[in-house]
């Protein structure tokens, strides 16, 4: 992708455009003989953020605020086939390629088509994230060759991997095995912590004996439930039962009474005896002549009268009897129905539980189950993690000897990109090692290699720059799984840079990117421009400035990027 210009569709913007190849810079200059006065706010890093917009980076809200009616168009070429992005700051979910409204999402799909060669299955990896890595926007683009602007580390070294042409399966493999490594250690963690299972980690208890113990409990009271029988009316069948043994009591008290009685007339009636007059004779014999001739007579008419009382009173102690006897038949009978159903009544509660007895049982034996449950489960997870555990570090293991073989492997292809950033290092400090390191990452971690790019000495003010562009030119011109044709940075790139590396580095750029047809594009402030008189011939000079295409001054509104005075935070980081 080479740069050909930026446009707004307000008057006031100040067109850009770039140099087809080699150097093109745009300086930041500053009117004021206020030593205290920066380069700030003439629209050099916002210029750089523009085209990043264009290029569909996420939505920026100060510009929906501030510019909420600008519209920028980034114009490009990728191969022969120009192109154009049209982005609105007001509908920023849209952005037009040559005219063809895309999302956001689409829109950067199209351009890692046409861009980047991106393996199938490669997360972290986008158009977006190597973009990035040519387009340094935000201070913290600026802290590391390797990272971008709160970069993740896995991100990192997937996008430098890709750009290093080093074969990601390795990257992934690692990370996907280490990965469900350590979410099996997660999972026995979180099992672990468990109110259960944690009783058998604080204190002396074994799994086996517990799941042991809790099988032969559980049986036990499954088998007494399977012999339970329930009435749902228990208390009822109990308040029944004590019903009928209060009636019972009261019909065996009637019982007795009706028996007494019929044996008190069965006994009076066989107290008494016939008292006829043949037995008086006989009772009193000799005597019987001393009665006079009438008192026989009376005699015979007592004992008639006794006889006729007697018999009455037998046939109304016999009716009675019979009275008696019919009742007590009677009741009887139905005593012995009443006690029938009475005992019926007490086997059924003899056997029979209440519904809450029962239902304490059931739950006993669900707590009971449910430990037994989590016991067994955490058994056979515990066995099955285990042994996933074993086989992923056997994985890595052998990961790591193949790992080892294919950098060896790699280093002896001397692939350009792996090597060309020490030659460009060293173009800077031809005396001092530097070069790009590719390591085995042994630790405990998802990382699959250990990539860096080393200038001795590299904490140093300058050199770490020097570092970030010795990295992205290699990046540029070395590495051939991208189609960019460009580099763009921001003015920040040169603060800490002294004139003689900042000569060699404006230099070595345009020399390159005009040798290989590309483009290097950097915002610049005077000073750190004209600081590189007393460096370069008069001649290196003047090819050097003359690569400027647009100044951008703080004398007046008109003179910054977009025309008109506006103050905005549009940078997150």
């Amino acid at each position: 992708m080479q740069l050909i210009s930026l446009e707004a569709n307000k008057p006031s913007f100040n067109t850009v455009h770039f140099n087809p190849k080699g150097l093109t810079l745009i300086i930041g200059k500053s009117t004021s003989t206020d030593k205290n006065n920066t380069y700030n706010g003439v629209g050099k890093s916002l210029l750089l953020q523009l085209v990043n917009f264009c290029l569909g980076s996420n939505k920026i809200p100060a510009f929906e605020q501030h510019l909420s009616e600008w519209e920028f168009t980034l114009s490009f070429k990728v191969g022969d086939k120009r192109f154009t992005a049209n982005r609105a700051a007001k509908s920023q979910n849209k952005i037009y390629l040559n005219d063809k409204e895309f999302g956001q999402t689409a829109f950067n799909a199209e351009m890692e088509r046409m861009l980047v060669d991106i393996p199938e299955n490669s997360p972290y990896l986008t158009f977006r994230t190597v973009l990035s890595r040519f387009y340094r926007t935000g201070r913290g683009s600026y802290v590391s060759s390797l990272a971008t602007a709160k970069e993740q580390p896995f991100s990192s070294l997937v996008n430098n991997a890709f750009l290093l042409e080093l074969d990601l399966d390795y990257v992934y493999q690692k990370r996907n095995t280490r990965k469900r490594y350590q979410e099996l250690e997660k999972f026995e963690k979180s099992f672990k912590n468990d109110p259960v299972i944690r009783e058998y980690y604080t204190g002396d208890l074994d799994v086996e004996f517990e799941i042991s113990r809790l099988t032969q409990d559980v049986k036990k009271l499954e088998s007494d439930i399977k012999n339970y029988n329930v009435a749902e009316n228990y208390a009822a069948i109990q308040s029944e039962a004590d019903g009928m043994a209060e009636k019972l009591s009261q019909m065996k008290n009637r019982l007795y009474y009706l028996k007494t009685s019929i044996n008190n007339i069965k006994h009076s009636m066989s107290l008494y005896q016939d008292m006829d007059l043949e037995k008086v004779y006989n009772l009193y014999g000799e005597v019987t002549e001393l009665f006079k001739e009438g008192t026989l007579q009376s005699l015979e008419n007592v004992t008639t009268f006794h006889k006729n009382i007697h018999v009455k009173r037998s046939e109304r102690l016999a009716k009675e009897l019979r009275t008696l006897s019919a009742t007590h038949l009677e009741e009887e009978k139905i005593k012995n129905e009443l006690q029938k159903a009475f005992d019926e009544k007490m086997k059924l509660l003899a056997k029979s539980r209440a519904l809450d007895f029962f239902a304490a049982i059931n739950a006993q034996l669900t707590e009971l189950k449910n430990r037994l449950s989590k016991l067994q489960d955490y058994k056979n997870i515990s066995a099955h993690s285990k042994k996933e555990m074993a086989e992923a570090q056997k994985e890595l293991s052998s990961q790591e000897v193949t790992t080892i073989e294919y950098l060896e492997a790699y280093k002896e292809q001397e692939h350009p990109v792996y090597l060309g950033f020490s030659d460009l290092a060293n173009v800077f400090y031809p005396e001092v090692p530097a070069g790009i390191s590719i390591k085995n990452n042994e630790g405990n971690n998802q990382e699959r290699f250990k990539i860096s790019a080393k200038i001795q000495n590299d904490a140093s003010d300058g050199i770490n720059e020097v570092k970030i562009f010795c990295y992205d030119l290699n990046n540029l011109i070395n590495s051939r799984v991208h189609h960019f044709q460009s580099i763009f940075h921001d003015s920040r790139m040169f603060s800490d840079i002294d004139p003689r590396q900042r000569a060699i580095l404006l230099q070595l750029a345009h020399k390159l990117t005009n040798e290989y047809g590309k483009q290097y594009i950097a915002t610049i402030n005077e000073d750190q421009l004209t600081s590189l008189k007393d460096v370069l011939a008069e001649e290196e000079f003047e090819e050097i400035l003359g690569t400027v295409t647009l100044e951008l001054k703080d004398d007046s509104p008109q003179s910054k990027l977009l025309g008109i005075q506006i103050d905005m935070q549009y940078e997150k980081d």
